[in-house]
């Protein structure tokens, strides 16, 4: 039951003072969040776009070592083959030179050094059989490297 003036008898206006601030408050507050949101994805966005720029970059230095790794590969590969083939048809007496290095063919992982202008290195994982990369690890110091 709503409370009335006791001199006029008129309803009392007591119940409506608040509710024009408290309207615009819920207003205020909801475009408040509203605004905060919509900063944040901006925010978020950037910084997407920032870490994609950088793995671009990185990308741009890794890939002419990691074609030249997989070219040297398959050279290796050939020649081991052709070697190979010329060893079942000569004689077998012959000894070929033999280096106290192994052969890249023959390892599982190799770990490159980039240089550049983000230094970091690749390990690559080597399928001993075909002479192929199978995948590549990235090693990054991505403290020394944040914009």
């Amino acid at each position: 039951m709503r409370e009335t003036d006791r001199h006029t008898g008129q309803p009392s206006h007591r119940f409506n003072k608040g509710f024009i601030s408290a309207y615009f408050l819920a207003v205020f507050l909801f475009l408040s969040l509203y605004a905060a949101i919509a900063a944040d994805n901006v925010r978020n966005r950037s910084l997407t776009v920032l870490n994609l720029k950088r793995e671009q970059e990185y990308y741009m230095a890794e890939f002419p070592r990691i074609r030249e790794v997989m070219c040297r590969l398959q050279e290796e590969k050939t020649r081991q083959d052709t070697a190979a083939e010329e060893n079942e048809e000569g004689d077998k007496d012959t000894i070929g030179e033999q280096s106290e290095e192994t052969p890249l063919t023959e390892r599982n992982t190799i770990i490159l050094t980039v240089s550049g202008p983000l230094m970091e290195e690749v390990m690559l994982s080597i399928d001993p059989q075909t002479g192929k990369v199978i995948d590549y690890t990235p090693l990054r110091n991505e403290e020394s490297n944040d914009p």
